[in-house]
Order: C-alpha cells, then structure tokens, then sequence
C-alpha cells in the first residue's frame, strides 16, 4: 500500500495528515488490519519550499532512523501469549548472630 502528500506542509500538519487519513481508511476497510512494517520517506524543505539537508549537532547529516516502535506494556504481552506473571516471593530475613551485632559490640559505628 503506498500514499502520497503533497506540497509544503509543517511537520505538525503531515502527522495530523496521517492522523485523519488512518481514521478514513483503516476504519473502513481494514480496522483489524496489523502492519509488519512501515517506510515513511519524507523530503525536508524550507518555508520557500527549496529541499533542505537535516544535520546532527556535529554538522552531518542525518540520513534516517530506525524506531524501535510504539511501547507495548508486560500485561500486554502476558495477556496475548497466555503466560501467567510468576509470583514473587519474599525474601527470606537474614538472621545476624548476636555475637555480630553492631550494638552489643564495643566499636559500634553509633
């Protein structure tokens, strides 16, 4: 599936673009559609529209990411695979010996 924008726009409008547009179509003909992945090419220009060449704070230029994607909660997960969380169990108390203990001791820290 391809779409295309064109003419100048703020970076705020593009996604607001594609905000409406996944409503239009996605609720129509595909509202339990999943996506594997997604390449968005967008061209930079300035308020004149001549193309523009984005750069890092050292001056190079920045040739694209890759995002690790949208966050997706444990109980998400726990829930689509059927995995049951483990319970955790408390930890068991130390007992210190009384000939250890800091107070009975005559070089306590306090």
């Amino acid at each position: 599936m391809k779409g295309k924008y064109t003419g100048p726009m703020t970076v705020d409008e593009f996604f607001q673009a594609l905000f409406q547009d996944r409503h239009a179509f996605f609720d129509k003909h595909a509202s339990s559609a999943r996506i594997k992945q997604a390449t968005i090419y967008v061209t930079f220009c300035d308020e004149h529209g001549k193309t523009v060449l984005l750069r890092d704070g050292t001056g190079r230029p920045i040739e694209g990411y890759i995002s690790a994607g949208a966050y997706k909660p444990a109980a998400d997960f726990y829930d689509a695979t059927g995995i049951e969380p483990k319970e955790i169990q408390p930890k068991e108390k130390k007992v210190v010996p009384p000939d250890r203990c800091a107070a009975g001791g005559p070089y306590a820290p306090f």
